[in-house]
């Protein structure tokens, strides 16, 4: 991919790491993560991201006001998801986000976005196309959060085009959860 952007334009100005995996598990039911299922989710979810800035930075650098926004989750910040691994390979992309700010500096900005549960066809067939689960969780997350609603991935989108046109901001991690983080309740969605 770099080498074709790099033939057809000679330069790259945003790279947008939306990348991400997990395995759905209770947290409480360790026995249900295995080490190759802490491998693979790192894989996609730190390792490749690392991949893509590594295969695109020389064409980064050569552009003016260049700009990495990683697509993480709000699990990265309190703990909560769909699996233990998840979260922590969300952790390690915003630890990730926080370096590569650091080391790209003042070429390129690396920021984060990190969205709370978000309503999308994702969601929908992870719980089996069972209609009446899905539309559960999504009236209890909205009633959870501040704002009374659930995020979509055009927020998301909207996040992350704010983010690029940022030209001041590096070494952010953005939360996106309509409020859900100050409601007190967990945000779990494994059930």
């Amino acid at each position: 991919m770099a080498q074709y952007v790099n033939q057809k334009w000679g330069k790259a100005n945003i790279l947008v790491n939306c990348i991400g995996m997990t395995k759905i598990v209770p947290y409480d039911r360790l026995d249900q993560l295995t080490e190759d299922d802490f491998a693979k989710i790192f894989a996609v979810n730190v390792t490749a991201p690392y991949l893509a800035v590594q295969a695109f930075e020389s064409l980064l650098r050569s552009s003016s006001n260049s700009a990495i926004v990683n697509v993480s989750s709000i699990s990265a910040m309190n703990g909560y998801g769909s699996s233990i691994a998840y979260s922590a390979s969300k952790g390690g992309l915003n630890t990730l986000t926080l370096a590569l700010a650091q080391a790209l500096a003042p070429n390129v900005r690396v920021n984060a976005v990190c969205p709370g549960f978000i309503d999308s066809s994702w969601w929908e067939e992870s719980t089996a196309k069972d209609v009446e689960k899905y539309k559960s969780l999504v009236k209890s997350v909205k009633e959870r959060s501040l704002l009374n609603q659930v995020i979509k991935p055009d927020d998301v989108a909207e996040v992350i085009v704010n983010i690029i046109k940022s030209s001041r901001m590096t070494g952010e991690l953005i939360r996106i959860d309509s409020g859900a983080h100050l409601s007190g309740s967990h945000n779990t969605y494994t059930t």
